[in-house]
């Protein structure tokens, strides 16, 4: 049973859970929410939720977490934290995980990522159930999908086109965003089992606070709830590729470009591409340690959707190998996935990149490479540039 202890500090209102936070623990977050509301003042201080002593996170004991933090945004008023770790009040003005990205060591670096998801979200994870997932259809946290035509409309190629010019590959991409406005909808009732569980749903470099080596705030609470297990870490590594790397001149830009071309090369998270940046960039080798480590913590966590032939409604190929073949060795006559076995991953990556690219708060040359992410996406799901 859950059980909560509400706090006011000077910096914040603390609500000190221990406990799971299923459904019955929704309930009970619901009323001490209700009771911090009732306080003078209570939007003008942000509220911080410790989840230190939560092993379990369901996605209707999460709704009441998302409901504040929406009404709190709405309102203008201070933002709700989940908070992981010691004096989580001292934190709240701490470095991002992007801050720390940039300015620690690799090894820093890896410690930081591998708490955050190993002890933070943890408890989120918990709860994974293996469901249909419908990955080219546009999530339901997502507001009506206008990403295409505005990514177009800061970046170009016009919708209308097939084609990305993509001269740091010496080769043209098929049109991230005319897949996204046209192919996507079209693809739309495809779907394969695939873990599903509590995901932020926002996950980024700029919504993660943290005092190494066991504070952690989350922000952007206002879209978690049930989703693909994987598609937050897709998120994250869209942000790692994007923002962070030098891109001084073309060289950055075409040593970039290769290397994620060759990331995007994989089959399945397992088959991890080797490391052959050819560039001088710290941030891109960095990226590939933590990236890799994502892609393991996502293989665990499909492990057990992919490999399970009688899932409702799996297609067949996704419990096959590359070859054709299943477990056993013996050949299979299935038709073909109409998609690679990353399709959710991909299609996360994918929405998330063309929201770089549209983000006119971003340099024009990293709007560029996360068009061009975007597109190597579009042409690991079977786009063409001249579709």
């Amino acid at each position: 049973m859950l059980s909560i202890a509400i706090t006011t500090h000077s910096a914040a209102h603390i609500l000190a859970l221990s406990g799971p936070l299923d459904d019955a623990g929704g309930r009970r977050l619901q009323q001490a929410l209700d009771e911090v509301r009732a306080k003078a003042a209570a939007l003008s201080r942000p509220l911080l939720l410790d989840l230190s002593d939560v092993p379990r996170i369901t996605p209707r004991g999460m709704e009441p977490v998302r409901a504040e933090a929406s009404a709190r945004a709405a309102a203008g008023g201070a933002p709700l934290l989940a908070a992981h770790g010691p004096a989580p009040q001292e934190c709240v003005a701490a470095p991002t995980l992007g801050e720390h990205f940039a300015n620690a060591s690799i090894g820093a670096v890896i410690a930081l990522f591998d708490h955050v998801f190993a002890r933070t979200l943890a408890p989120w994870y918990v709860g994974c159930v293996t469901d249909e997932v419908r990955p080219f259809r546009l999530p339901a946290h997502h507001a009506p999908d206008t990403l295409p035509e505005a990514a177009a409309e800061a970046l170009g190629p016009d919708l209308d086109e097939g084609a990305l010019a993509c001269p740091e590959l010496e080769r043209d991409l098929p049109n991230p965003f005319r897949f996204l406005a046209c192919e996507a909808p079209r693809r739309a009732a495809f779907s394969r089992p695939w873990p599903v569980c509590v995901c932020h749903n926002r996950l980024g470099l700029d919504v993660v606070r943290a005092v190494p080596p066991a504070t952690v705030l989350l922000a952007g609470l206002d879209a978690a709830g049930p989703a693909d297990a994987t598609a937050d870490f897709a998120r994250l590594e869209v942000d790692l590729l994007v923002r962070m790397p030098r891109l001084s001149d073309d060289r950055d830009a075409r040593d970039l470009a290769r290397f994620m071309d060759r990331w995007l090369s994989a089959a399945t998270f397992r088959d991890i591409p080797r490391h052959q940046y050819s560039g001088t960039d710290l941030s891109v080798i960095k990226a590939f340690e933590v990236m890799r480590r994502l892609r393991a913590r996502a293989d665990r966590l499909t492990a057990a959707a992919l490999r399970t032939p009688d899932a409702p409604g799996a297609n067949a190929s996704a419990a096959n190998d590359e070859n054709g073949r299943t477990a056993n060795g013996t050949a299979v006559s299935a038709a073909p996935d109409p998609a690679p076995q990353l399709a959710p991953y991909l299609t996360a990556g994918m929405r998330r990149a063309a929201h770089l690219a549209a983000d006119h708060a971003l340099a024009p040359e990293r709007r560029r490479m996360a068009a061009v992410l975007a597109a190597l996406a579009a042409e690991r799901l079977g786009a063409r540039p001249e579709a």
